[in-house]
């Protein structure tokens, strides 16, 4: 939070009031919090999950019990990595819109501001990602299945 608030603070001259002032906080987070992820490479396909599993103490939040077996969470934190390992093998752009998409919640119209994208644009971006995606993973799974065999 400290970088963003530094980055903003340094660039406040490069603000363009066609912009709405949270729509450019936004996208300034959004690029300092990916230059960061890149920088800790290693860490990079878990940080999402840290985030969402761990409070600020690093201490494992509570997670409400789903009703699932033991397998079936563990199934799913291996299909979670693996997703987030595939999205990690996107470009820039795709990563971006893809998890302000389907992570942030957001639409394409505010995604298309934080990007500096039209709309179109990002409606094809977040399309060949989806297809991406739905290869590479239909690839894994087949993969790993016949070596099984």
């Amino acid at each position: 939070m400290q970088e963003v608030f530094i980055h903003i603070f340094e660039s406040i001259n490069n603000f363009r009031e066609n912009y709405g002032l949270s729509t450019w906080i936004y996208k300034i987070s959004v690029s300092v919090s990916l230059d960061f992820l890149r920088k800790k490479k290693a860490k990079k396909r878990f940080a999402l999950f840290q985030k969402i599993f761990y409070n600020e103490k690093n201490e494992v939040e509570k997670i409400p019990d789903t009703g699932k077996t033991a397998e079936e969470d563990y199934d799913n934190t291996i299909r979670e990595k693996i997703l987030d390992s595939e999205i990690g093998k996107l470009s820039r752009k795709q990563q971006i819109a893809v998890r302000l998409y389907y992570i942030n919640g957001l639409n394409n119209s505010e995604i298309s501001k934080i990007m500096g994208e039209t709309i179109s644009a990002v409606d094809s971006i977040i399309h060949r990602a989806k297809q991406k995606l739905k290869k590479n993973l239909y690839n894994y799974y087949i993969k790993r299945k016949n070596e099984s065999f």
